[in-house]
């Protein structure tokens, strides 16, 4: 159910009907979500419908009383990059999970176009949504990432927005309500890909994050992860891997050394990050070397370095 838990995380205990009503009806959206999360909705709003259908409605009652912004904005972004909200009384039935009964859903074919926003900003947005009220400090680690991602541009190329949007949504699996396997890259890519139809290398990027299969073989996930998502090229892995492994937990810069430090302390000796911690670390450290030695060489005036899927070209003056 990852709508409720997504309007529950969003708009809270409380704000209710009016919340849900007024998001909707700012983007003159027509569909709504009933269930536990919004009970109250279904006695003031709506006909009685069993818990967790998914009604289609022509028109949304013009409440005007203020909604929360941030809980607005949270719940537009969701319902859209969902497929959820359509102009149409059309509907389809279809799974809305995998373990709860078949919910009548309005099914858009593919992406949806988010106001006309970049690639990156998309990614901004949904990281934003899933992480900045629940997971303050996952958000703040994250816009951190995608600073030091932006700083990669010049090495990128044309990969840069695709690598820059895994940043910002590396850490999203952490998010309340998408916990499937337990294991936070692989339950990001499987929701990026199933919701909101991201570009297959932004969650290939996001699933093989920073030695992701190490870790998914001390949990005995390795199979699920390579079935779901093929590894992206080093050089792709490596820009992320520098990112997410010179960013500290608050978003502050730091050095792999102390990054890898921090991670142990944080989890502990027994944990299983810290245990896959012991077989990955070389394999973390060694991307910041390269990708730091490419940074120098992009700025120096005799090199030019180009990133591509398979191989680093290097033209000198």
């Amino acid at each position: 159910m990852e709508l409720l838990e997504a309007v529950r995380s969003a708009l809270g205990e409380g704000q209710g009907e009016r919340a849900i009503a007024g998001a909707l009806r700012d983007y003159s959206g027509t569909v709504w979500a009933i269930g536990e999360a919004c009970r109250s909705v279904q006695k003031t709003v709506l006909p009685e419908r069993a818990p967790g259908e998914l009604v289609v409605a022509q028109e949304v009652p013009d409440f005007t009383q203020d909604v929360s912004l941030d809980g607005t904005l949270s719940l537009l972004l969701f319902a859209q990059r969902s497929g959820l909200i359509q102009h149409t009384a059309t509907a389809t039935t279809g799974q809305t999970s995998r373990d709860g009964p078949a919910a009548s859903v309005n099914v858009r074919a593919g992406p949806i176009n988010v106001g006309g926003m970049s690639q990156v900003d998309w990614a901004e947005a949904v990281a934003r949504s899933l992480l900045k009220k629940p997971l303050p400090q996952r958000w703040a680690h994250s816009q951190g990432v995608a600073a030091q991602a932006r700083t990669l541009a010049p090495i990128l190329g044309r990969y840069a927005d695709a690598v820059i949007a895994a940043a910002w949504l590396h850490d999203v699996g952490y998010a309340p309500g998408l916990h499937d396997s337990g294991f936070h890259p692989l339950d990001g890519a499987r929701y990026l890909r199933a919701v909101q139809h991201a570009s297959p290398l932004v969650c290939q990027l996001v699933a093989h994050h920073s030695c992701a299969a190490i870790e998914a073989a001390e949990r005995g996930l390795a199979a699920d992860l390579f079935r779901d998502f093929k590894p992206v090229s080093r050089m792709l892995a490596d820009a992320l891997v520098y990112c997410d492994m010179t960013t500290g937990p608050q978003g502050q810069p730091m050095v792999v050394e102390g990054r890898l430090a921090e991670i142990r302390s944080r989890y502990g000796a027994d944990h299983v990050v810290t245990r896959s911690l012991a077989r990955s670390a070389p394999d973390l450290a060694a991307p910041v070397a390269r990708i730091s030695q490419m940074l120098a060489q992009s700025s120096s005036p005799c090199r030019e370095v180009h990133l591509v899927p398979v191989m680093v070209l290097e033209e000198a003056c």
